[in-house]
């Protein structure tokens, strides 16, 4: 983590994940943390139980992704599903439904389904949490490309620290039918979602410490602003200052993409790396101790998402790698891995043209779900 950076902390009150062969978050832990090999297996999620037996024959793959994450992750969290404010995102859709209009709208007919018509939204999903769960609740959608968990990894945290009330986050893609699967792949299917609160709100599995960095994830360097005449556009920097109402530093936004890759904190960071412990500067709380075999997985330039503990086979490694990178929703499986190992440590995700910092520490009630 990085010094002088601004930082929101939530706790983590519940997780859930589903994707081929990861179905739950009970029989996904120990594949997570690499002490069960991975085998990649249609797993389309089960039908929504908490919407009507009508609407859920509306229902496409990614709104059953999305339900079934959500109502997951409110479970374990123990909050009533629906009772708590709500982020959904996906980068895709529902692409299948957008296939199906597209295939109408060039046809000679040109008639299009109002049920298609409405499921082709990406607030679908939203809409379909609130109508089974009868929510009042606010909900909010975000679509944004490859670097959609971020952007909502970024949202939550920022409500949490604006209301301090529990916040349900659910990421969910599958892959496009073609043609459109090979302008956009996309690797299986996957949803995962979390539910945030306070910091220190009783009964939290995880503290999640989140910092947005200005330069190239994986290489944190702070530098003053550059003159504003001399940027092109408005970056993501000027983006996320007015959502966070103009409370972050500003820094100058450059350096090339790349992929979300672990990182050790160096002694410069905000959270300098002294012994088996990371110890925060400043007085802050500590994280806690993590094992030789995570402290491997969080060498800088290492092979991104190696958070197994390097237990499990290469073969479970690169199969998990793939669908981390390969679905915008897989991102989130640094972190669940983190969850899933109950052990600290920190990784970067790509925000547009800057990125996120984010530091775990696992509680005691971890080892209990």
């Amino acid at each position: 983590m990085q010094n002088g950076a601004k930082e929101w902390r939530a706790a983590i009150l519940g997780m859930s994940v589903w994707g081929p062969g990861l179905e739950g978050w009970d029989a996904s832990r120990p594949i997570l943390a690499g002490l069960q090999d991975y085998v990649a297996r249609e797993s389309s999620p089960p039908p929504p139980s908490i919407l009507s037996a009508t609407e859920r024959r509306r229902t496409g793959l990614a709104v059953r992704l999305a339900l079934t994450a959500a109502q997951q992750a409110s479970e374990m969290a123990g909050v009533s599903p629906g009772k708590v404010r709500a982020i959904f995102g996906t980068a895709n859709g529902d692409g299948p439904v957008v296939h199906a209009i597209l295939e109408s709208l060039a046809g000679p007919d040109r008639v299009v389904s109002p049920t298609l018509f409405h499921n082709s939204v990406h607030n679908a999903a939203a809409g379909y949490w609130t109508i089974a769960t009868r929510s009042h609740q606010p909900t909010t959608s975000l679509s944004c490309h490859d670097d959609t968990f971020a952007a909502c990894l970024l949202k939550a945290a920022l409500e949490v620290a604006k209301e301090p009330e529990p916040v349900l986050l659910v990421v969910y893609d599958a892959p496009l039918p073609e043609p459109l699967g090979s302008k956009r792949p996309t690797a299986a299917h996957f949803a995962a979602g979390l539910v945030l609160a306070p910091q220190h709100t009783t009964g939290a599995r995880a503290e999640l410490a989140i910092q947005y960095l200005a330069g190239q994830p994986g290489r944190i360097s702070a530098q003053p602003r550059a003159d504003p005449a001399q940027v092109d556009a408005p970056s993501s920097h000027e983006r996320v200052n007015r959502l966070a109402d103009e409370e972050l530093e500003r820094f100058h936004v450059s350096g090339n993409r790349s992929g979300a890759r672990w990182l050790k904190p160096d002694a410069g960071s905000h959270f300098a790396s002294t012994g088996s412990h990371f110890a925060p500067q400043n007085g802050g709380p500590e994280l806690g101790s993590r094992s030789s075999e995570t402290d491997r997985a969080l060498k800088p330039n290492t092979v991104e998402h190696d958070y197994l503990g390097l237990k499990s086979s290469c073969s479970s490694v690169a199969a998990l790698r793939s669908l981390s990178k390969g679905n915008p929703a897989g991102r989130a499986l640094p972190l669940l891995g983190l969850l899933a190992l109950g052990q600290s440590g920190a990784f970067t995700l790509n925000f547009l043209d800057a990125g996120l910092a984010a530091a775990v520490t696992p509680s005691a009630a971890l080892s209990t779900c």
